[in-house]
């Protein structure tokens, strides 16, 4: 029931009919669900997505640094950034 009502599908539905077997002070427990739930919902989806931007960010710095060709980075610099890129890309 909640799923739909977070959803959105047939909400009004599950809201009469909740209204219909309670009472009609029902309706605000369907408001508080679909206002915080549906608030909850956005944060985390925009946090998977600054996520996984961020990601990609510190792997194409990474990949930069690595393909700098820059002879001031000594090989165990050079191996730290390759392990790095592999734990990234995994």
């Amino acid at each position: 029931m909640c799923c739909q009502i977070l959803t959105q599908e047939d909400w009004n539905e599950v809201l009469y009919t909740g209204m219909s077997r309670t009472s009609p002070w029902a309706a605000l427990y369907f408001i508080f669900l679909m206002t915080f739930g549906n608030y909850i919902l956005f944060n985390l989806l925009v946090a998977i997505l600054v996520e996984g931007f961020s990601g990609e960010v510190q792997f194409t710095a990474l990949v930069t640094q690595r393909n700098n060709g820059n002879d001031l980075i000594k090989d165990d610099v050079d191996t730290d950034v390759n392990s790095d890129i592999n734990k990234i890309a995994v």
